[in-house]
């Protein structure tokens, strides 16, 4: 609504009280004064009770004169303040709305999941109060079947593993100190094996409950390259133990049978002729240096 040329106007520049009678002589042919027949108006600007900055203008307009009683303009400024504290809460209540909109997509949106879970001394209590979309995937479960059944998630855990991932969460509760844990999880209609790792810091809560902020992020790629890393590190040992053992029994068969050249090459040499000298000198210079 455009302020300009309008009774609206005078009040925010002024930033104080108007009347009918300032009005009317700014403003003889207003179209909405006279269209409402007004025969008063009274315009207060509304500011922030907080900043001070200028929200807005309580208007009020009759057509017939207002009946004057004492402290009217006192009452009128309460009124106003009123309404200024109640727009900037709307303000601020649709600011952390869209806010509250965004860190939720934000959440929703990461490839960890990202929840709060709540434990106490009877497990069937155990529940959580948010879990983000990306569990879905790594349980295959609905978060409407996680937040009904959050049992689900440890009967997920690997039979093998299990008994590690309990007993730090217990030492956990018991110290009250963050919680790690990587371990394997089995998908629940796919069966297909998932590696995990989980981190979760306790916030103690009232009737000996514990409210856990935690992450899970799915590594099962990472165990994946480890495991293809490994392997081919005792690729690569097992080859060099094979060269090694090639290596010792080739020397040992080669060295053998050069042995008996060398030695009956030097016999021969002792009773040689001077041509036949030379072909020995040859045979045990190939010999050595093959050696």
């Amino acid at each position: 609504y455009s302020l300009e040329n309008t009774p609206y106007e005078v009040v925010i520049e002024s930033g104080a009280i108007q009347r009918f009678d300032s009005v009317q002589e700014s403003f003889k042919q207003d179209a909405k004064l006279s269209k409402w027949n007004a025969n008063s108006y009274k315009g207060i600007p509304i500011f922030s009770p907080t900043t001070g900055a200028s929200l807005g203008i309580f208007v009020m307009i009759n057509n017939s004169p207002f009946t004057k009683f004492p402290n009217s303009d006192y009452l009128f400024n309460v009124i106003a303040l009123r309404a200024g504290a109640e727009i900037e809460s709307i303000h601020n209540l649709a600011t952390l709305k869209a806010h509250e909109k965004q860190l939720l997509d934000i959440t929703h949106n990461v490839p960890e999941v990202i929840y709060e879970y709540i434990t106490g001394e009877d497990p069937k209590n155990n529940r959580f109060t948010f879990v983000s979309r990306a569990a879905e995937e790594i349980y295959e479960s609905s978060l409407e079947e996680l937040y009904e059944n959050p049992e689900a998630v440890w009967k997920s855990i690997h039979p093998d593993d299990y008994d590690s991932f309990v007993k730090g969460m217990k030492s956990c509760s018991k110290n009250v100190t963050t919680f790690h844990w990587t371990g394997r999880l089995i998908g629940r209609n796919s069966y297909k094996l998932r590696w995990v790792k989980i981190t979760a810091k306790p916030q103690p809560q009232g009737s000996n409950q514990l409210k856990w902020h935690g992450v899970i992020d799915d590594i099962s790629r990472i165990k994946y390259i480890e495991q293809e890393l490994l392997y081919a590190k005792k690729m690569a040992e097992d080859l060099a133990a094979s060269k090694e053992d090639f290596l010792a029994i080739m020397s040992h068969e080669i060295r053998t049978p050069l042995n008996g050249i060398v030695g009956i090459t030097d016999i021969m040499v002792e009773e040689a002729t001077p041509d036949q000298m030379e072909y020995l000198n040859l045979l045990k210079f190939s010999a050595e240096n093959l050696m």
